[in-house]
């Protein structure tokens, strides 16, 4: 049995990494690719690199043996491990020692980091820790390591029951995938021609393995391993289907998880063809974003006249496709109804809590639903979806911002929008992306953020108007409105800081040049 183990292990794992090379996109599978063909580009030797996700327990342990023996077959392709000491466990340190005794008996590299986790109000401490986690393995792996993580077959059962006990749609029950990529953030790869993001691949070769035979394969191969001790509290969902329910079926059904991940992989199969019909359904049903304000992201918008004319069925899977691609949201039911409500333009009683943490207001002609930080609000036929810095719009009028150039060269108008006094030559050099000039008084004067209410004389051929009817010919909506600074004097708007600025058509005595910059991070 310990050969044909072996052998089914090893099968697996190399028949994991082909996959992903048939399926991935160019980047992903030129990595993979590289690791089979031993291209001699500098490029290839790069990614020629494999590192697990090392946490000494069962599982990886296994795939660390697994893939130390890969690497011993195929000596292009160099192995590290990865262990993250999430600090939580009062056994972490020794946790942490035992993997480096184990890569050491191996001569493997071992690469690690310390993280500091605490509990927060209304958060998973589990649920940090795996994002934290995440997040190190981006960072390590951001030179074009190809990381590979330990979960198994049982683990892919338990994630389709959690999935089915909270109602999952074809795409949560589709459940772990055996690749996927995540971009390492602040992560950049260079060539001599050009800098871009670097995506990081992620494979987990052993997801056709059950724990029983990953077991028998680290006895036959006298592995030691972590047995962590949590894992028995079945206070933790996942746990106890572990301990308590899955014993039951597979004491039922032998075959139980392989029928699950036969599923799973039909859900799949299914969510691909979705999101791929959804792909399409968007080119008639997105727009490019109003981007004339100054705000950290602005996702497509939705045309709703073109929207409607779908079924039912297809403009709620369509919202969710939407709303995940754009700004990662997964609205709930309940959530997805106030969202339809809004595309449909049905009566919201004003200002009222919404459920599930969304607050709903109506801002005639603007309402519109808040998720957090995520806002969609419908305007002019669209809905529209912004990330704003607060979890609650502003509802209130600003204050007025006092500023004086003959005090200060630089204000902070908010966390992200800065005015500063710029160079005042007859010939101003080029400007960075998101940075604006024009010129405001060199004293006294004020910045408010929207300001309807004030006079605006845009062109000299055209009446002075209040700042409200200008923001609706040029089509902005009352919640962006909340995120553009204005500068005035004696109640007349004087700039609209725009990333276009719109300007006084009266000049300014004493003025000096100044420019606005934003920063998206």
């Amino acid at each position: 049995m310990g050969h044909a183990l072996q052998h089914k292990l090893s099968e697996t794992f190399q028949q994991a990494l082909h996959r992903t090379l048939k399926k991935g996109d160019s980047q992903h599978k030129h990595s993979v690719d590289a690791l089979y063909k031993g291209a001699s580009s500098n490029a290839a030797t790069n990614i020629q690199q494999l590192c697990v996700a090392y946490s000494g327990g069962l599982d990886s342990t296994v795939l660390l043996h697994v893939a130390y023996q890969y690497c011993m077959l195929n000596p292009h392709v160099s192995l590290s491990a990865f262990h993250v000491n999430h600090g939580i466990n009062k056994g972490a340190n020794d946790w942490q020692r035992h993997c480096q005794q184990q890569c050491d008996k191996l001569k493997i590299p071992m690469f690690s980091k310390q993280l500091r986790l605490s509990k927060k109000p209304q958060q998973s401490l589990e649920a940090d820790a795996r994002d934290a986690r995440y997040l190190a393995l981006d960072e390590y792996a951001s030179t074009q390591k190809i990381v590979l993580l330990g979960q198994h077959q049982d683990d892919q059962a338990e994630t389709f029951l959690l999935q089915l006990k909270r109602g999952g749609g074809v795409q949560g029950l589709a459940s772990m995938s055996q690749s996927f990529q995540r971009m390492a953030k602040n992560a950049q790869v260079s060539n001599q021609k050009n800098t871009y993001n670097h995506s990081v691949c992620y494979i987990r070769p052993l997801l056709d393995c059950t724990r029983a035979e990953l077991h028998a394969y680290a006895q036959h191969h006298h592995l030691s391993w972590i047995e962590d001790e949590s894992n028995q509290d079945q206070i933790y969902e996942r746990n106890f289907l572990r301990s308590s329910i899955l014993p039951v079926f597979q004491q039922r059904w032998p075959h139980f998880s392989k029928m699950v991940a036969r599923s799973a992989a039909n859900c799949a199969d299914a969510a691909n063809a979705n999101a791929e019909y959804m792909a399409l359904l968007s080119e008639s049903l997105l727009v490019e974003p109003n981007q004339q304000v100054f705000m950290q992201n602005n996702w497509p918008s939705l045309k709703l006249e073109a929207f409607r004319h779908c079924s039912l069925s297809v403009q709620r899977t369509f919202l969710r496709y939407w709303l995940l691609t754009s700004s990662g949201l997964t609205p709930s039911m309940r959530q997805l109804d106030q969202i339809m409500e809004l595309a449909h333009e049905k009566s919201f009683s004003s200002v009222k809590k919404a459920t599930e943490g969304a607050t709903k207001q109506s801002v005639n002609p603007s309402p519109h639903l808040q998720f957090g930080k995520i806002v969609i609000e419908r305007y002019l036929q669209y809905l529209q979806i912004m990330q704003v810095e607060s979890a609650h719009v502003l509802q209130h009028k600003p204050q007025s911002i006092k500023l004086d150039f003959s005090q200060s060269s630089t204000f902070m108008l908010n966390d992200r929008l800065m005015l500063s006094r710029a160079e005042d030559t007859a010939q101003s050099p080029k400007l960075p992306f998101h940075s604006q000039v024009f010129r405001l008084p060199k004293t006294a004067f004020l910045c408010e953020f929207g300001a309807s209410h004030l006079v605006f004389k845009h062109q000299h051929n055209r009446p002075t108007k209040k700042l409200k009817v200008w923001y609706q010919e040029w089509a902005v909506s009352p919640l962006q409105r909340q995120f553009v600074p204005v500068f005035s004097q004696h109640n007349s708007a004087l700039v609209v800081g725009l990333k276009y600025p719109k300007l006084c058509a009266v000049p300014i005595a004493d003025s000096v040049l100044a420019r606005l910059t934003f920063s998206e991070n």
